[in-house]
C-alpha cells in the first residue's frame, strides 16, 4: 500500500507539472488579449500540447522507468516544443542562426539532462511540484490581472441604445433588401486625398442604375471596423471605442437590422467573410470562413510553425490553409454574392453581405491577376489599393445589375466603415511616419454610402451610413425612424499623432 501511494504521489506531481507547463502559454495568450479572444479558443493547442505531452510522458516513461524523471524530461521538452518558434525568431534576429542548428543544440541540451538523469537516478518529484506550483501561479496570475477587462467586456455587453425595443411594422410590398458592406471602402474624399483615385466612372454607372450617391459620407464615430460595423448593423450608437472588442462583438450576434426584418417574416442570408459576423438565425449563403483566434498565436510560438507538413495539418484544422489567409474566403463570398439573388426562399429575404475587400491583403491588381506574396501588404505603394478598388467595382456591377434588372423592386444599400486609412498602416506596419491624428482622421472616416429604392431619389449627400440607411427603410418600408446626430470630435488615439 505504501508503494502506491508512494507511486501516486510521483504520478500526480508529473501530471500536474506537465499539464500546467502546457496550460500556461494557452492561458497567458488569453488573458493578455481579454476582451477581445473567447476563452475555448485556447482548447484547440491545449488538446494539441496536451497530446505531445503525453507521447513524451509515454516514452520518457520507458527509457527512465520512473514518473519523476519522465514527467521532468517531458516538461523540459514541452517548453522547447511550446516556445520554439518564438526563441528561433528572436535567436536569428540577434545571431542569424538557422532554426535548424538551433533545434540541434537544444536537442543536444535535452539529451545531455537525459544522461545525466539515467546515470545519478535521482527523484526529480521535488521539481515537479516546484515547476507545477510555478506555473500554477502563474496561470492564476495572469487571470487576476484579466479579471477587470473580463469584468468589464461582460458589464457593457448590455449598453447600449432604446433602439434595439423598437420593432415597426414594415408597411407596403414585403420588396427583399441587399445590404453590402465593404471594408475599407474610401469615398471620393478619401480616395483623392491618399491615392489621387477617381471612382466617378464606377459612381455615375451606379447613378445610371438609379442609385442615390453620396460623395461625402462621414462615419464619425471611430476610425475601427469593430465599433463601425456593428454600429452600421445596429442602425445607431451602441459601440465606441472604449468598450472592449469582445464587448462590441456581442452587438453583431443579434443586431437591430437583422431582428427587425425577421419580426416582419423575412429570412435572413448571410455572406459571412472570415465570420466576422456571429448572428443567429440566419441562412449562410458563404462557406469555409473561419475568424482568426489566438490559435494563430500559439502556433506562431510554437515548433510546429517551424515544420511544414505539421503546420499544415494544423493550420487545416484552424482554417488558414488558403493563400495569406484571405483569398479562398474571399473567392467564396464573391460566388456567393454573384448568386445571392437566386438563393432559394419561401419568404421575402434581407441579404446581408460583409467582405473584407479592399482593405488589406491586396490578392488582386486592377485585371484581376494574383498579386505577388511580398506586396499583399503593401501601403508604401499607392497602386495596390486603388488596384484592389477597380478590381471590386469590376465584381460589383455585374451583380448589382442582375439584381436591378431581375429583382427590381429590392432595396439595395451599399456601404462601407470607413476609407481607406494610409497613415495609420504606415506607422502600424513600418513604424512611422507619425501624422497629425486630428487632420488625417476626417479622411480616413471618409466612406462609401450608396441607396437604391425603386423609383425613389433619396437626399442622402453626407449622410452617415446610419443615417442613410434609415432614409432607404422609411422609403421603401414607412418605419418612420428617426434620423441621429451623428458624434462630433473623434481623434486617432496620440500612439498616431506626430505633435505628442
Amino acid at each position: 500500500m505504501q508503494k502506491l501511494q508512494s507511486l501516486g504521489k510521483h504520478l500526480a506531481a508529473a501530471l500536474a507539472a506537465v499539464f500546467l507547463t502546457c496550460l500556461f502559454p494557452c492561458v497567458f495568450i488569453y488573458t493578455q488579449n481579454a476582451g477581445e479572444a473567447r476563452a475555448k479558443d485556447m482548447l484547440v493547442f491545449l488538446g494539441i500540447f496536451c497530446a505531445v505531452a503525453l507521447a513524451g510522458m509515454v516514452l520518457s516513461g520507458i527509457l527512465f522507468r520512473n514518473l519523476s524523471r519522465a514527467g521532468f524530461v517531458t516538461c523540459l521538452g514541452m517548453l522547447i516544443v511550446i516556445n520554439f518558434g518564438m526563441l528561433s525568431d528572436a535567436v536569428f534576429d540577434a545571431v542569424s542562426l538557422r532554426p535548424t542548428y538551433l533545434l540541434v543544440i537544444l536537442c543536444a541540451l535535452l539529451a545531455l539532462i537525459c544522461i545525466l538523469l539515467l546515470w545519478k537516478k535521482p527523484d526529480m518529484t521535488i521539481p515537479c511540484v516546484l515547476i507545477a506550483i510555478a506555473f500554477g501561479a502563474l496561470c492564476l496570475m495572469n487571470f487576476f490581472m484579466a479579471v477587470p477587462t473580463l469584468l468589464s467586456s461582460a458589464g457593457s455587453v448590455h449598453e447600449g441604445s432604446d433602439i434595439t425595443e423598437e420593432m415597426p411594422v414594415l408597411s407596403g410590398e414585403k420588396r427583399n433588401v441587399y445590404y453590402l458592406l465593404f471594408d475599407e471602402y474610401g469615398g471620393d474624399i478619401n480616395l483623392d486625398h491618399y491615392f489621387g483615385y477617381d471612382n466617378s466612372e464606377f459612381l455615375s454607372a451606379l447613378q445610371d442604375m438609379g442609385f442615390s450617391v453620396s460623395h461625402s459620407t462621414f462615419n464619425t464615430e471611430s476610425c475601427w471596423t469593430d465599433t463601425l460595423i456593428p454600429n452600421l448593423l445596429n442602425l445607431d450608437y451602441v459601440c465606441d471605442d472604449s468598450m472592449t472588442e469582445l464587448a462590441r462583438r456581442e452587438y453583431l450576434t443579434e443586431p437591430y437590422l437583422f431582428r427587425l426584418f425577421r419580426a416582419n417574416g423575412y429570412q435572413v442570408n448571410l455572406i459571412n467573410h472570415r465570420a466576422f459576423l456571429h448572428p443567429e438565425g440566419t441562412t449562410e449563403l458563404s462557406s469555409g470562413q473561419r475568424e482568426d483566434n489566438i490559435s494563430e498565436y500559439l502556433l506562431e510560438r510554437s515548433i510546429f510553425n517551424k515544420i511544414d507538413p505539421i503546420r499544415e495539418k494544423i493550420n487545416v484544422l484552424l482554417w488558414r490553409n488558403y493563400r495569406d489567409q484571405y483569398e479562398e474566403p474571399l473567392n467564396n463570398c464573391f460566388e456567393a454574392l454573384s448568386s445571392c439573388r437566386t438563393a432559394a426562399a419561401d419568404q421575402p429575404t434581407l441579404t446581408v453581405s460583409y467582405i473584407q475587400c479592399p482593405h488589406a491583403p491586396f490578392l488582386y491588381d486592377a485585371e484581376g491577376n494574383v498579386t505577388e506574396t511580398a506586396d499583399r501588404w503593401n501601403w508604401k505603394s499607392g497602386n495596390f489599393y486603388p488596384d484592389q478598388l477597380t478590381w471590386l467595382n469590376d465584381q460589383l456591377l455585374p451583380v448589382l445589375t442582375d439584381i436591378r434588372e431581375n429583382d427590381p423592386e429590392a432595396v439595395i444599400i451599399l456601404l462601407s466603415d470607413h476609407g481607406a486609412r494610409v497613415p495609420l498602416h504606415m506607422v502600424e506596419q513600418y513604424g512611422g511616419p507619425r501624422f497629425d491624428a486630428e487632420t488625417e482622421t476626417y479622411y480616413m472616416q471618409n466612406a462609401l454610402c450608396c441607396v437604391y429604392v425603386p423609383d425613389e431619389s433619396l437626399e442622402i449627400e453626407g449622410d452617415t451610413g446610419i443615417n442613410a440607411t434609415r432614409k432607404a427603410l422609411n422609403s421603401a418600408f414607412d418605419t418612420g425612424l428617426p434620423l441621429l446626430d451623428a458624434p462630433e470630435g473623434y481623434v486617432l488615439s496620440d500612439i498616431f499623432n506626430a505633435k505628442e
